[in-house]
């Protein structure tokens, strides 16, 4: 009898945990559904209204105006398409299917791109991007196009969880078997009870009702996909309402 209520309960167990595992993943779906379809609202509806500008007989005669409408559908089709290439590349890397392009590469070049390419995102919000290049050692082997995104992809998130003007600062240093990278923000950190689950796909910190910060949770999932991927690690510094640091470990050339 005594074992058969042992059976009985584990059995219950189970099913209880399998219950709450279709909850979870079924709230996290439609969370990911939800924020996806608001990031996919904004730029169909500001294609939408400067193809409308542009139909405007009276814009025909000023170049300038039409110029300018031209590079705004421009840009917005280039972030649609960013979305969509995250989305897919996340599903890649879950199906063992990323590539990648294995190349000698020096760091502090790569970090000086990604400033470039993130500046005007930062002069935009009035903030700062310091740099304290102080590794010894920055040469490894590595994909330089998703290494790239993964030092992005941090500077943005200090940027979108930044209150006023961001502050980010990108720090390397080396210990002769690792290249070290962090990215510091000074912006609304991340709670304790959040730390664990951060790197999970379409995770986002709960904040109710309240969908401030863009974006669907697919940024640090990917970010640790592609350390993980260069035989690194990945670890977090944070406190809520002080900021956050993010700290990648790169295996070193030998």
């Amino acid at each position: 009898i005594l074992s058969l209520i042992v059976v009985c309960f584990a059995i219950s167990f189970v099913a209880l945990y399998s219950l709450y595992r279709q909850k979870k993943l079924s709230e996290v779906t439609n969370e990911f559904v939800n924020n996806m379809t608001h990031e996919f609202k904004t730029p169909i509806s500001t294609i939408s209204l400067a193809c409308e500008a542009l139909s405007d007989p009276t814009l025909h005669n000023d170049a300038n105006i039409r110029e300018a409408y031209i590079s705004i559908i421009r840009d917005e089709n280039d972030r649609l398409k960013n979305m969509v290439n995250n989305i897919l590349q996340i599903a890649q890397l879950k199906k063992g299917q990323v590539k990648m392009n294995i190349e000698m590469l020096d760091m502090h070049d790569l970090v000086h791109k990604v400033v470039d390419s993130v500046a005007l995102q930062i002069s935009s919000a009035k903030g700062s991007l310091n740099l304290a290049l102080n590794a010894d050692e920055h040469e490894l082997f590595g994909d330089k196009s998703h290494l790239q995104n993964v030092i992005i992809n941090l500077v943005e998130n200090g940027i979108k969880y930044s209150q006023g003007a961001p502050e980010i600062l990108i720090n390397t240093q080396s210990n002769g078997k690792y290249f070290l990278l962090s990215v510091t923000d000074k912006g609304i950190g991340i709670p304790k009870k959040a730390l664990p689950s951060i790197f999970e796909n379409f995770y986002r910190v709960p904040k109710g009702n309240v969908h401030d910060v863009k974006g669907y949770g697919l940024g640090l999932g990917y970010v640790k996909k592609i350390i993980s991927l260069h035989k690194g690690k990945i670890e977090v510094q944070s406190e809520e309402g002080k900021g956050s640091t993010f700290i990648i470990y790169l295996p070193l050339k030998k």
